[in-house]
């Protein structure tokens, strides 16, 4: 088997120390799988079926290295997601993505796309603007400094050593003048 073109996609991870690391990972188009599977697979086949539409979508992915083997190695994978324009054909291909890497159509083992990591990182970064707005509003609703440090301990990103040290020391030193 060829190997599956990848891109690269830094994800980053707590240790049980506390501190924070960056792992490097490949991550493989669906497209790039499918078209190595047609060519590795030429008997190769691939179904899918619809689940569920409402009120998202779920499609599940059955892929077959050699129909005329029964023996054939053989993968299943679902994908599911918000109900949107093209969500069933979306989904009908990632869970094809994620059964051909379930059979090893992908450089590293990852079984999540390339498509789907993007995905992620599109809601997380809709979750983080959702979160700063809100505690910009708590924040500009503080009347007092101790309303203030209050506000910033619990904000979302306490976890973040550096939001809490910094909120800290601006309380420190909004007391001070």
């Amino acid at each position: 088997m060829n190997k599956v073109k990848t891109i690269q996609y830094e994800k980053k991870f707590k240790k049980k120390d506390g501190s924070y690391g960056i792992v490097k990972i490949e991550y493989a188009k669906c497209g790039e799988r499918i078209k190595e599977f047609r060519s590795t697979c030429p008997n190769g086949k691939f179904t899918t079926e619809l689940i569920q539409t409402t009120p998202d979508t779920i499609v599940k992915a059955t892929v077959i290295q050699d129909k005329s083997n029964p023996n054939s190695p053989e993968a299943t994978a679902h994908s599911s997601g918000k109900k949107d324009i093209k969500s069933i054909e979306k989904h009908e291909t990632l869970a094809i993505g994620r059964a051909l890497a379930n059979l090893g159509f992908l450089a590293n083992g990852e079984v999540a796309s390339l498509e789907e990591m993007e995905d992620y990182e599109k809601l997380k970064q809709e979750r983080t603007e959702v979160e700063a707005s809100e505690s910009i509003k708590e924040i500009n609703a503080c009347k007092t400094l101790d309303e203030l440090k209050a506000c910033f301990i619990a904000l979302p990103n306490k976890q973040n050593p550096l939001v809490v040290a910094e909120s800290q020391e601006k309380a420190k030193l909004l007391k001070t003048k």
